[in-house]
């Protein structure tokens, strides 16, 4: 092919930016030829910004603050500021007072810049169900057929015989003594070695509809996707790869504070339930948000998420933040925009959840619908003590319990076992040294991803049992559950001796 013209080049340079995209729009020119080509003519490497000075200014008009507007392009507080300093934008938008008095009443509609109102306010949570529907809005009560960008299914429907396009969709989790051999030729390669290793492989991302029957994929509603059950409709889900929902009533809770050292976001939950009535979040989708939840670590998100689908919540999800990106950087890339909730989107209830002089907290009877204080844990005496799963096993949480177990014994004749919630857990437990405290403290280590039903599955065990907050095993009269966070569980298991 003959070489452009200068002026060709450049035309085609501020067309189609990089290199790569000059030479596809050419017929197909390799990107060394086309870079010889604007080195040949004196044309230098574009550089261009990632985000425009209009993008800027607009989310600077309509939000006037540095977190929210960095929250809406997925970037910190700081990365917005820098933007903002680069195209001079410094003073506060005159507007913004007089919006931040509006106040919602309801359903209200957004006014489109034709004088015509387009869309009803939205929750995060709606609009990425919305989005899977394929409609503008959805409200609470809409009866909606959705299409997961994710399903995590049980082995034995790998057997089945998908759609090459739902296949993609589709990852299985061990089920009935299934193994990798036992599934089909191409489909070995995506059974999960644990319930939470689809985030180690880097598949869950903000914005994303999962659908799943196991409780415990709750948990990933901590990092901005929502969750959804199939339950009874596993079968046509997988086969048609869309299934129908209600949309669910969404409740608010603004967490603030940061929660205190030796308690942990069980405590947190423990609070929240025991000062609400049990109907007010059954069935409904809880949002978490406020500066106490973005201090959170992802893990500790996911125990919150997991705690609150047990008590009866229909989904739960995390709005994004600085925490998030971070918890995501490592395992995936995070380019799409991400859903954030309107600032007049309506809910049933809204609740401001303060962590500031949050004690100890025990779920006796093995519910999380009869949460109380602990109190003094001397009158708390466990024979057995359980940590493992989303709300004890994970590598942050060993390292807390890990803490509170140090330089403490395990009193005579109690008994205390500790499942990592993944290998990779086990391995930076390990690390860390976490795991020795524990052991020194008198634990048995088990197997990693063992929840509280196969531990009590591998041997009799009576009396009272503490355990971190797990799905409640059937009930038994030779056993008394109580639920608790890992760090409350070793201390009152602990003899009362220090070293």
């Amino acid at each position: 092919m003959k070489m452009p013209t200068k002026e060709e080049l450049l035309k085609l340079q501020k067309i189609y930016r990089t290199d790569k995209k000059i030479g596809e729009a050419l017929g197909g020119i390799p990107e060394y030829l086309v870079g010889y080509w604007r080195r040949k003519k004196g044309i230098p490497k574009p550089s261009f910004a990632k985000y425009s000075e209009s993008q800027i200014r607009e989310l600077w008009e309509r939000y006037g603050d540095d977190f929210h507007c960095g929250r809406e392009l997925g970037i910190s507080k700081a990365a917005f500021y820098s933007w903002r300093r680069k195209y001079g934008i410094k003073e506060k938008p005159q507007a913004l007072k007089l919006e931040q008095l509006e106040l919602s009443f309801g359903w209200e509609t957004k006014l489109g810049t034709n004088g015509v109102y387009v869309e009803y306010y939205q929750t995060a949570y709606q609009k990425i169900l919305a989005s899977a529907c394929g409609k503008q809005t959805v409200q609470p009560g809409d009866a909606v057929r959705i299409e997961p960008d994710l399903m995590i299914l049980p082995a034995y429907l790998a057997d089945t015989d998908l759609d090459p396009e739902i296949e993609k969709k589709c990852w299985w989790y061990k089920s009935d003594g299934f193994s990798s051999v036992d599934l089909p030729a191409g489909k070995s390669a995506r059974l999960l070695e644990g319930h939470f290793d689809i985030l180690n492989k880097g598949q869950v991302k903000p914005n994303q509809l999962i659908a799943t029957a196991l409780p415990e994929i709750h948990a990933l509603g901590a990092f901005s996707a929502a969750v959804v059950n199939v339950d009874e409709k596993l079968a046509s889900a997988a086969l048609e790869g869309q299934m129908e929902l209600v949309v669910p009533p969404a409740i608010k809770v603004t967490v603030s504070g940061r929660i205190p050292k030796g308690l942990s976001v069980v405590d947190l939950l423990g609070f929240f339930f025991v000062n609400l009535p049990y109907d007010s979040f059954r069935g409904k989708m809880i949002e978490f948000s406020g500066a106490g939840v973005e201090k959170l670590s992802g893990e500790d998100k996911m125990a919150l998420c997991y705690m609150a689908h047990l008590a009866g919540a229909e989904s739960v999800f995390c709005l994004f933040d600085e925490s998030t990106r971070k918890s995501l950087a490592q395992k995936t890339k995070v380019q799409d925009k991400i859903f954030f909730s309107d600032r007049k989107a309506h809910y049933e209830s809204e609740f401001l959840l303060n962590s500031v002089g949050l004690v100890n907290y025990i779920f006796p009877e093995g519910s999380l619908c009869l949460s109380r204080e602990a109190g003094s844990l001397d009158s708390i005496r466990p024979d057995t003590v359980f940590i493992g799963g989303p709300c004890g096993g994970s590598a942050v949480m060993l390292k807390s319990i890990a803490d509170q177990a140090r330089g403490k014994h395990l009193r005579k004749h109690a008994s205390c076992y500790i499942s990592p919630l993944t290998q990779d857990d086990l391995s930076e437990g390990i690390k860390k040294k976490s795991l020795s405290t524990l052991v020194d403290y008198g634990c048995q280590i088990l197997p990693a991803g063992m929840s509280l039903s196969d531990f009590l599955s591998m041997g009799k065990v009576r009396g009272t049992i503490m355990s971190v907050p797990d799905s409640p095993p059937e009930a038994r009269d030779d056993l008394k559950l109580i639920f608790a966070s890992g760090e409350t569980a070793v201390k009152a298991a602990a003899s009362g001796k220090t070293d």
